[in-house]
């Protein structure tokens, strides 16, 4: 086996080159020659023309001058690099005042004339490539010992080689460093130049960045010998230093099909091959032939094996590596790695602007992104502000609201000025919104399939939608969702962002519901809206209870449990986009079972009302509208109509002749006077002192079933408390909660039967032509709740036991016979006074179950 290190230490060459020759040895048959060795190692690593060191029939003898060194100008410093040719070392330039590379052949090669002219022609080819990725040449002489040198800028930094093992390194990053390099090879190429010895190794990247093209050791001319008299670039070389037909330089790795063969008439093409390989070796980080032996590489290009491009991608998974498409950089390898020349690029220009195409596209990504990530603050901050203002404008209406009207000083100060502050807030962030939004269509109009513009614009009217759907304008909310789609429609099906937009636009949800006892059948109504009323349509039996993650699609129900020997149980439940209903009340885990009352414990006048959620609030329409909120109620009982006048009189008679007539004259309505007043009674009294209907101070009759009106709140409390007594229940006027519940279910409905209204569906002011009275109790059937319960938008309006902050005021809902249709709302609600009376006012009862 030859002695690989002797020969080494013979030629200063660097330890990284024993290392590769003593591979070889192990990869192929060993000869004894020594030459023919080093020949196979110089081809695949240190890029040495094969007859540079085997055919020096043809050399020259005659003697190069060049001019000595001043001993005095260079300040030695230390070596930088050692290779087959030469060595380079940093030196101080003493005349000029600043560092320098200096590069030396080595002394075994002083007087070898090939070697020497090869070595001027690199610095005189280097130094007449005026690019700014071509190192520059400042000097070239000969050292005191006969060495000849030329100097450099200094070059601190790193190789593309070693680059492309960083992680950090974007590709955009790549590309620029790519189209730096094909911009110095287009302009050689005009020059006449052929590098010839292309590869990652050769292009250095500064410490600010430059990228620089180097070691023209082997660069070729192309000029012919007929133009060497005018040629673009002047070289010492004759046509006798031309490599010779046959001989193979480059690196097999990154060389054309056609330097492979040694074909002495290279031409732009190959290096257009060259600059191929470098960038599919950036895309796969790693060059295709990596690990392969010498001759198998040149085995494959000398048959003229094309590289399969899309083979390559997809077992390095090459968009996932770069976490971007790289399709249009690899359309550029497949057409630059043709095996053919006439098939590739025909020079580098049009390749470069290919590869500026990408760039500008990239540019214009670039922009998009800073635009997008501008507007993703600003949504952040936007929301912020929302729910800042959000929080001021319910703490202002809770302060406001429980104050009387004329009342003044700190409280009411303090409520306006976080009402202002809470506007402020809100318009600041609508501004903030309205900013981030043009700045994502900006984004889009640079790059039109940005994907992040793309998320954020959807998110955006994700909450445009779900806040339309909130107010009930549905017709707005379709609207949305066009646009909705559209994005949602630009992002990649990867992306876990269009799967939740997905099952949003989707909007199913599930219910987990159980009774007591269990084993109800469920019968499903879902509420579907028809000329302008929300109707339950039948589903049928479904399941039994338990519900467990039962699915339902986004919408209005009504579930109406059966089981023998109980009461049929209607249970409203609304399913909200993405909504998981269910029965487990506030600051609990456990749920609560739906219980059925059992048979023949309502009467039919009763409507049962379960516990459980609903949303309360939130129509900005309604008179003293308050912010929506998830509401949970305990189950109650509501009597389905106003107690009457039928009833209260009867009710009014058996206290008289139980003995109790000043509680019945405590109770009497008045025409005028005070609550206590004996005379100015509505009602008149018989013989017996039995109280009966008689005609009111305008000489109209009432009608004993109308609703019972006229009365002071006092009245109807006392009255209440009359009848827990008389039913052994526990009556009373119903809560604005429990109002509001009875009157809208679950949904948010905005009226009892839908989100619009007609007066003529209730009684209410304008509902009939001329003069306007109350009517029958219940008898406007379409003025019905998902209860059954009737009469809660209009004929008169309801009493409610909660008063305001100075129990001076209590409130009251719905509307009547002579109020007009917003106050039908089932939000809507207004304050009377406590010690006056109207005849427009009546009142229901409730219970606990």
């Amino acid at each position: 086996m030859p002695d690989f290190k002797t020969f080494v230490e013979k030629y200063s060459l660097p330890q990284e080159a024993l290392e590769e020759l003593e591979l070889i040895s192990n990869q192929t048959a060993v000869s004894n020659t020594l030459s023919e060795q080093l020949e196979r190692t110089l081809i695949e690593r240190t890029s040495v023309a094969l007859s540079s060191l085997t055919q020096r029939a043809s050399s020259s003898k005659v003697p190069i001058e060049a001019p000595s060194l001043d001993e005095d100008r260079y300040r030695w410093e230390h070596k930088l690099g050692v290779g087959a040719m030469g060595e380079v070392y940093r030196v101080f330039d003493q005349n000029l005042m600043r560092h320098v590379a200096l590069k030396t052949i080595h002394k075994q090669f002083i007087e070898d004339y090939e070697i020497e002219y090869r070595f001027i022609e690199e610095a005189q080819i280097a130094s007449q490539l005026q690019h700014p990725n071509i190192i520059p040449i400042y000097d070239i002489g000969r050292l005191p010992d006969g060495r000849l040198f030329f100097t450099m800028q200094e070059l601190r930094g790193r190789s593309l080689r070693k680059m492309l093992s960083e992680s950090s390194v974007t590709l955009r990053r790549y590309i620029e460093i790519f189209f730096q390099v094909c911009s110095a090879i287009s302009y050689t190429h005009e020059h006449e130049i052929l590098h010839r010895d292309l590869k990652p190794a050769n292009i250095m990247i500064g410490e600010h960045d430059s990228v620089q093209v180097v070691d023209w050791g082997l660069a070729k001319n192309l000029a012919t010998v007929s133009e060497l008299t005018n040629p673009k670039i002047q070289t010492i070389r004759e046509s006798i230093y031309e490599t010779a037909y046959g001989s193979i330089t480059g690196t097999p790795a990154y060389m054309s099909p056609e330097q492979s063969d040694g074909v002495s008439t290279l031409s732009v093409e190959s290096e257009v091959y060259t600059l191929g390989m470098i960038l599919l070796t950036i895309l796969l980080k790693e060059n295709p032939f990596k690990g392969c032996s010498v001759s198998y590489t040149l085995e494959q290009l000398q048959k003229k094996i094309p590289l399969s491009v899309k083979l390559l991608t997809e077992k390095h998974n090459v968009d996932e590596l770069w976490n971007q498409p790289c399709k249009p950089l690899l359309d550029i390898c497949v057409k630059a790695l043709q095996i053919q020349p006439e098939d590739r690029y025909r020079s580098v220009q049009p390749m470069l602007s290919a590869i500026q195409g990408w760039m500008d596209g990239e540019e214009q990504k670039h922009k998009a992104q800073e635009l997008s990530s501008s507007a993703k603050k600003r949504i952040y901050e936007a929301d912020r502000l929302e729910i800042i203002g959000l929080k001021q404008r319910a703490q202002s209406r809770s302060i406001l609201l429980g104050l009387e009207p004329w009342e003044q000083g700190e409280q009411r100060q303090k409520g306006i000025l976080l009402q202002e502050l809470a506007e402020q807030n809100l318009h600041s962030g609508e501004i903030l919104k309205s900013e981030a939004e043009a700045q994502l269509m900006a984004s889009l109009s640079y790059s039109p399939r940005f994907t992040q513009a793309h998320i954020l614009m959807a998110q955006q009217l994700q909450k445009k939608h779900k806040r339309a759907e909130r107010e009930r304008k549905y017709k707005k909310a379709e609207t949305i969702s066009i646009l909705l789609q559209h994005h949602m429609d630009k992002i990649p099906a990867k992306r876990k962002e269009k799967s939740k937009l997905e099952h949003y636009l989707k909007g199913h949800g599930a219910i987990t519901v159980d009774t007591h006892p269990s084993g109800a059948e469920v019968h499903l109504e879902q509420y579907i809206e028809k000329d302008r009323i929300f109707l339950p349509v039948a589903h049928g039996v479904v399941a039994k209870t338990p519900l467990i993650n039962h699915t339902l699609p986004m919408g209005s129900y009504r579930l109406t449990f059966r089981k023998e020997g109980f009461e049929d149980v209607r249970y409203p439940v609304q399913i909200n986009r993405e909504q998981h209903w269910n029965s487990i009340p506030p600051n609990s885990t456990d749920s609560v079972p739906i219980v059925l009352p059992k048979k023949g414990s309502l009467k039919e006048d009763e409507a049962y009302i379960p516990a459980g959620w609903f949303w309360q609030g939130g129509d900005e329409e309604a008179y003293s509208p308050q912010q929506g909120k998830h509401v949970w109620l305990p189950a109650f009982i509501m009597k389905k109509t106003h107690v009457t006048i039928q009833t209260y009189i009867s009710d009014l008679n058996d206290l008289i002749r139980q003995g109790q007539e000043q509680l019945a004259i405590e109770l009497a309505p008045k025409t005028r006077g005070t609550i206590k007043s004996i005379d100015a009674m509505l009602f008149g009294r018989d013989e017996e002192g039995l109280f009966f209907l008689r005609p009111d101070e305008d000489g109209d009759l009432w009608n004993p079933q109308w609703p019972m009106i006229a009365l002071y709140h006092q009245q109807a409390s006392k009255y209440a408390q009359y009848r827990s007594v008389k039913d052994n229940k526990t009556w009373k006027l119903p809560s604005n909660s429990q109002w509001e519940k009875a009157a809208r279910g679950s949904d948010g409905r905005f009226y009892v039967w839908g989100n619009l209204a007609e007066a003529t569906w209730m009684n209410i002011e304008g509902s009939c032509p001329g003069q306007q009275f109350p009517s029958i109790a219940g008898s406007h059937t379409l003025d019905q709740s998902v209860y059954d319960i009737l009469d809660l938008a209009g004929n008169v309006r309801d009493m409610t036991c909660d008063l305001t902050q100075s129990n001076t005021q209590y409130w009251a809902r719905g509307s009547s016979w002579s109020t007009n249709i917003r106050s039908a709302r089932c939000c809507s609600k207004v304050r009377y006074r406590m010690d006056s009376h109207f005849g427009n006012i009546g009142f229901r009862l409730v219970r606990p179950l």
